[in-house]
């Protein structure tokens, strides 16, 4: 199909803000314009088939760049697709900045060998020219037409002049965007010859005009609008270069093979929307797809870490109360970068479990966030996950926390999003950012009752006696302040043997027979 790129006021009838997407399918020429067919579903992930793949691909991945470049940009965009009342020029519409762009693709399997001769442009601009001349207000419009075929030797000899059109659209360094110039050999000039292909043409009759004079002049109007893209790239090369404008939006760079991935996530969302094409694509579906993608992507990865550093920790049963929850909240929300130090560092790592939810939350050791810094770091940000937490254990060096503190310091500072992250340490660091440094101390009764309970009933030994924690206090009120930190995360921690107190000495006494 060829993108048919018109740029016109917003008082053009029939592309008003109104207009829809059309739900019905307009018949299609030859195997280079796509027939809108729905989609089917190869059970293989990352991987779609089409009914004529090529160029529905081609319409596709275009709607894909063009949003991902707009969004880029900045631009308020509208992007529909198979647009009602749009004739010819229906494929795709992008609207930014009071311009609109209606896209014709056409796309070739075999761009070398089906080269635009001037027999496939007088059909083309024929169609093009009756479209046009139905139009309103067509005074402000702009055509561009947009294939990855190139020009035929008999067109390369006409004259053109360069294009100054938006460059949203292009693909190909190497293709050209012209005009073609009125010629100064009328007879053999394009314009004329188009115009008279128009007048000798029974099919074209509708454009036909009994002044031979009335007739070229709508040819050269036409012609003076129109503006061509050829030797752009074909589908197939598309998903570097959608892959590459997925990177160019990234904070933390990575590798290529990476970007690949999320484009086959992305390029899902924008075929679901494709075959629908009863809404507009805008940059907040744009952001919100680029979001899906990445969450797909890296998902299995996140949930790996997760249950690797938090695993032992749910084990251990122990909740905290909900009222010490919501005011732990409460004292996190307010804040984009937290460095959080505990008396009790296992202790506070439940209570951040409690705090956060899984979905929403990066649990990851310091050790995992040094080996895996920037795949970790794109998840964060580009994912859904709205924290990334750290743990730090006492046999991290204080140094190595500064220093990663510090780093993620810059970034976020370069992210727009309001992303959170926090660092857990056993004790006070110096040299953290803009951390905001916040103190956790541990009281038993900040545990949920069930929980106290749990810890009451355990085991211990004591004075070399097997008993439980609660029938020590009991009897020995003034070992209760020991149930502090230490103990507590002793006594919930597997494996943990507890005693508290000597084993008291036996005194034998032998009789002498």
């Amino acid at each position: 199909m060829i993108p048919l790129l018109f740029s016109h006021s917003q008082t053009f009838t029939f592309c008003a803000e109104t207009c829809r997407p059309r739900e019905t399918n307009k018949a299609t020429d030859e195997e280079t314009t796509p027939t809108k067919r729905q989609l089917i579903t190869n059970p293989q992930p990352h991987r779609i088939q089409f009914a004529q793949d090529g160029g529905l691909q081609f319409e596709i991945k275009m709607a894909a760049l063009i949003g991902l470049r707009g969004l880029q940009r900045g631009d308020n965009f509208k992007l529909a697709t198979n647009i009602k009342d749009a004739g010819y020029f229906d494929d795709l519409m992008y609207t930014a900045g009071g311009r609109r762009y209606f896209l014709q693709l056409t796309h070739t399997q075999n761009p070398d060998a089906r080269k635009l001769v001037q027999s496939d442009l007088e059909r083309i601009i024929h169609r093009c020219t009756e479209t046009y001349h139905k139009m309103e207000d067509r005074d402000n419009s702009e055509f561009i037409l947009y294939t990855n075929r190139l020009l035929g030797r008999g067109l390369l000899h006409h004259i053109t002049e360069e294009a100054d059109v938006d460059t949203i659209f292009r693909t190909s360094m190497e293709g050209k965007i012209f005009k073609f110039a009125t010629d100064s050999n009328k007879e053999t000039g394009v314009h004329t010859l188009l115009g008279k292909s128009v007048t000798k043409s029974k099919e074209y009759v509708c454009l036909s005009d009994p002044q031979k004079e009335s007739t070229l002049k709508k040819i050269n109007e036409f012609l003076n609008r129109l503006t061509i893209f050829t030797g752009q790239k074909p589908q197939w090369q598309l998903d570097d270069l959608i892959a590459e404008e997925i990177r160019n939006q990234e904070t933390i760079q990575s590798d290529e093979a990476q970007y690949k991935s999320i484009f086959h996530h992305f390029k899902r969302s924008v075929e679901d929307w494709w075959n629908n094409r009863r809404e507009y694509m805008t940059p907040e579906m744009v952001r919100n797809w680029l979001q899906r993608a990445k969450t797909e992507h890296f998902s299995l990865t996140v949930t790996g870490f997760y249950n690797s550093c938090t695993t032992k920790l749910v084990r251990t049963g122990i909740r905290f109360s909900s009222s010490e929850i919501s005011s732990f909240k409460d004292r996190l929300s307010n804040n984009r970068a937290v460095h959080l130090w505990s008396d009790a560092f296992t202790l506070c790592s439940i209570l951040l479990l409690d705090c956060l939810p899984k979905s929403q939350c990066i649990f990851v050791t310091f050790e995992s966030l040094q080996s895996n810094t920037n795949m970790l770091l794109q998840a964060w940000l580009g994912g859904h996950w709205q924290w990334l937490t750290v743990f730090c254990d006492s046999t991290v060096q204080q140094s190595d926390i500064s220093y990663t503190c510090n780093k993620i310091t810059e970034i976020i500072k370069l992210d727009p999003s309001n992303k959170q992250v926090i660092i857990l340490t056993p004790c006070p660091i110096q040299q953290v950012g803009d951390f905001v440094t916040t103190e956790h101390k541990f009281k038993f009764e900040q545990l949920s009752v069930e929980s106290q309970e749990r810890v009451l009933n355990k085991t211990i030994d004591f004075q070399g006696c097997e008993v439980t924690v609660r029938s020590v206090l009991q009897r020995h009120g003034n070992v209760q302040h020991v149930l502090g930190p230490e103990l507590v995360t002793d006594l919930i921690t597997e494996g943990t043997a507890v005693n508290i107190g000597v084993t008291l000495q036996q005194n034998t006494k032998y009789v002498l027979l």
